[in-house]
């Protein structure tokens, strides 16, 4: 049902059970008139007299006590009719009333299943904390960057980067499989976000999936799984759509613990080519990203 038609549906309900009360309330004036104890026409009382003993006369009375008055005989056909109507209407009205009850159900049902929006600006408690986090990991306070990233996923289950920078102070401590789980839920926000800005307009878009797959692809070069490493570091590079000197060299290792030779030398060499002028060697740029 739309919100119109509940909206009827209550109005509907409403004037019923309104109309009902209101006939109740007639049906109540109406037999309060009714004499308790009904009325035996006179006419017939006294032609039986001329010719009856008063014991006779009182076995009449009783053998004529089923003839009603005129007025009884309206009055209980009016009360009669109302109580009808009044069960009619109040069945119709129960009837109708359970529309509503189910589209309310099933409304509250729909909402419920409908998740949230996908974060990718923090906003309120949220900023402050995340903002706050961010300062205490710059400063290399890990620990406490951590708790409050916790924090942060916790009011705000929905924003990106609560996730992603819960990951790194994940990975900072050596705990890649906790960060390979939490950097898995930013990537699935990501992509849930990207998808729900091509449908709709005026949503932020998260600009950084190829980011956080390089940064999930790391963590699996250096945590065995290499083949799975591949696959992230792949999608991060076709994402970025540019060479990028620290895709390139971890892509490069990625296709060498794959034994793709070829593939991995070329990659080296793009990486050293664009890395020519500094000093620390390929093979320590290799390492994963922060």
């Amino acid at each position: 049902l739309t919100s119109r038609q509940l909206l009827y549906s209550i109005m509907a309900n409403a004037l019923a059970i309104t109309t009902a009360l209101l006939l109740l309330s007639q049906s109540a004036q109406v037999a309060a008139f009714v004499p308790t104890t009904p009325a035996v026409p006179k006419t017939c009382i006294d032609s039986r007299a001329k010719h009856t003993t008063p014991q006779q006369l009182y076995a009449t009375l009783d053998d004529n006590s089923h003839y009603d008055s005129p007025a009884i005989d309206l009055s209980n056909t009016i009360i009669d009719d109302r109580r009808n109507f009044i069960k009619s209407v109040v069945s119709m009205g129960l009837a109708a009333s359970s529309i509503p009850t189910a589209a309310l159900a099933e409304d509250a049902a729909v909402s419920a299943a409908t998740p949230s929006p996908v974060q990718v600006v923090a906003i309120g408690d949220t900023k402050k904390l995340f903002n706050e986090g961010r300062a205490l990991e710059a400063q290399g306070n890990i620990l406490a960057a951590q708790r409050l990233y916790i924090k942060v996923t916790k009011i705000s289950p929905r924003f990106i980067y609560g996730w992603a920078n819960l990951s790194n102070t994940l990975v900072a401590q050596g705990q890649l499989n906790d960060a390979d789980q939490t950097y898995t839920k930013a990537i699935n926000l990501c992509e849930e976000n990207l998808k729900e800005a091509e449908e709709s307009f005026g949503i932020k878009r998260c600009d950084d999936l190829y980011l956080l797959l390089l940064n999930r692809g790391s963590v699996r070069l250096n945590n065995g799984m290499s083949k799975e490493a591949l696959t992230d570091l792949q999608k991060a590079n076709t994402l970025k759509a540019r060479p990028d000197a620290v895709i390139l060299q971890n892509l490069a290792r990625a296709q060498e613990l794959n034994s793709f030779y070829a593939q991995s030398d070329k990659s080296y060499t793009t990486a050293i080519s664009m890395t020519a002028n500094e000093v620390s060697p390929f093979w320590l740029r290799s390492s994963m990203v922060k």
